[in-house]
């Protein structure tokens, strides 16, 4: 049986030190990524009654809308989106076929709330609102989880 001696703890030591490793955590998805089922939707300060509506938002910055039964709920979904988790609140943008929507969004465990104006006319909400007479979208959904 060999033993280690002083000299050869030390060398495998700077060995283990000086041997390539991972750069640093690896990078986490933002916590929009996930199958949303819409919950509430109001438009304009108005409950809408139907909210058969799912959202997916991929890793691969696709977003997904489909009606419970899995349709699409417009050609031009999959689109890309983007989102700014540093903002405050946090933003986020999707570009279906025709102009881009921004909207603002938060995360809270399994819940999501969207807010964008339905016009896709640039303006962002500032608070997560729906204001009466406004086309101003509020929505909240619930985490789907994997199966």
């Amino acid at each position: 049986m060999r033993r280690l001696t002083a000299v050869g703890v030390v060398a495998l030591a700077g060995l283990a030190l000086g041997a390539p490793g991972s750069k640093g955590p690896p990078k986490k998805d933002p916590p929009i990524v996930g199958v949303w089922a819409c919950e509430s939707y109001v438009l304009g300060g108005d409950p809408v009654t139907d909210t058969d509506v799912t959202f997916e938002f991929t890793a691969g910055g696709r977003l997904l809308s489909r009606k419970a039964d899995g349709t699409a709920l417009s050609d031009s979904s999959p689109c890309p989106y983007t989102t700014d988790p540093a903002a405050d609140p946090a933003e986020v943008g999707w570009t279906p076929s025709g102009p881009g929507v921004v909207g603002i969004y938060k995360v809270e465990g399994n819940t999501l709330t969207l807010c964008f104006c339905s016009t896709g006319d640039g303006k962002r909400p500032t608070a997560f609102t729906s204001p009466a007479g406004s086309r101003v979208l509020l929505m909240t959904f619930r985490r789907v989880e994997k199966k």
